[in-house]
């Protein structure tokens, strides 16, 4: 049988430097097959884990780390890799214009989306002072496998309380990303416990730097489109639709 494997070579986005031993960010991604593109489609609990694996199937050549434990920005870089080592570059977007709110068909090149590599300066964002109470914080990068346990979390919650006015997202998701506290690293208890009782203005603190610092690596989601209808430009973001890993073609 013929071998229609196509491969594209990459390099991290974090360059292999925000883990604890530091990796070769090159990459090398094959395609991705029929029985791959099953298994994503098909529903679950943990969807970060059915995508790194296959992601983790693709990699023909690469660092010794399952991209269920990387950092958000490159786990997504890989994702957009493999979409176009799979599909072509060329991608589909609605965007609808805020000044006349005409609904607009753009092709983009997803090559064409900034990469955000890694710099030192991210550090910055890694550890910080509350305004409230003055406790010194450090903050992990995002993975894919923080994500599907937040996820996991939530549902074992909803299934042993009774009460559904609480959504405990908020909890887990700041609980999972404190890696020390003035220094300390915390159990899994008096995390959640300490967490509950913080002031609001170093939830929402912790919060805002977390964001900042999983977006500083990766793909550059903005985007500039121009109205169709009115000829305006205006800004928006890349987001993931049908067209990502099912294109539609020109037959």
């Amino acid at each position: 049988m013929n071998n229609y494997t196509i491969t594209g070579s990459f390099i991290l986005p974090s360059l292999g430097k925000v883990y604890p031993t530091e990796i070769d960010p090159s990459v090398t991604l094959r395609t991705m097959t029929t029985a791959e593109e099953m298994r994503r489609m098909q529903s679950s609990d943990y969807p970060y884990k059915v995508m790194s694996d296959i992601i983790k199937e693709c990699i023909v050549s690469g660092p010794d780390i399952n991209p269920y434990d990387m950092c958000i920005g490159d786990y997504l870089f890989l994702m957009h890799r493999l979409r176009i080592v799979t599909y072509g570059p060329q991608y589909t977007i609605n965007t609808v214009c805020p000044y006349c709110t005409s609904n607009n068909i753009d092709n983009i090149n997803l090559n064409d989306l900034e990469v955000k590599q890694y710099d030192p300066s991210i550090l910055e964002y890694q550890e910080f002072e509350l305004p409230q109470t003055h406790k010194k914080i450090k903050i992990r990068f995002q993975t894919p496998r923080m994500l599907d346990m937040i996820g996991d979390k939530i549902r074992h919650h909803k299934k042993k309380t009774l009460n559904k006015e609480i959504n405990p997202e908020l909890l887990y998701t700041i609980s999972s990303i404190i890696e020390t506290i003035d220094g300390d690293q915390p159990n899994i208890l008096d995390i959640e416990n300490w967490v509950q009782t913080l002031p609001m203005m170093d939830t929402q603190t912790i919060l805002l730097y977390s964001d900042k610092l999983n977006n500083m690596i990766g793909i550059d989601k903005r985007l500039e489109a121009t109205c169709d209808v009115c000829k305006l430009s205006y800004d928006t973001s890349f987001r993931i639709n049908n067209e990502f890993f099912r294109p539609s073609l020109n037959i």
